[in-house]
C-alpha cells in the first residue's frame, strides 16, 4: 500500500475514506445496489462512478450477539488480516 492512498506504511486497515460512515451512504447501496446474501454476510455494491475507487461499509446484525461482541466482529471485518 502506498501512502498516496491515505493509509499508513505498514497497516491493513481500510482508512476512513475508504470505509461507508454516513446512514446515507448505506441507504444509497441498499436501494441503488445488488446485494450477494450468504450464511454469515450480506455483501452489498454499488458503482461509484469512479475509475477504480472503491468503498467497503460492515453492518452487523443482533443476532452475532451483544454490543461488544458486534463491535470486536466489526473491527475483525475491517482489519484486512483474515
Amino acid at each position: 500500500m502506498s501512502s498516496s492512498d491515505g493509509a499508513r506504511a505498514g497497516s491493513l486497515r481500510f482508512v476512513r475514506a475508504q470505509r461507508l460512515t454516513r446512514a446515507s451512504e448505506f441507504l444509497r447501496v441498499k436501494n441503488e445496489g445488488k446485494a450477494q446474501r450468504g450464511p454469515l454476510l450480506v455483501l452489498g455494491v454499488r458503482e461509484s462512478g469512479r475509475d477504480s475507487a472503491f468503498r467497503v461499509g460492515f453492518v452487523t446484525s443482533r443476532r452475532v450477539g451483544a454490543a461488544v461482541v458486534r463491535n470486536r466482529v466489526r473491527l475483525l471485518s475491517t482489519s484486512r488480516r483474515m
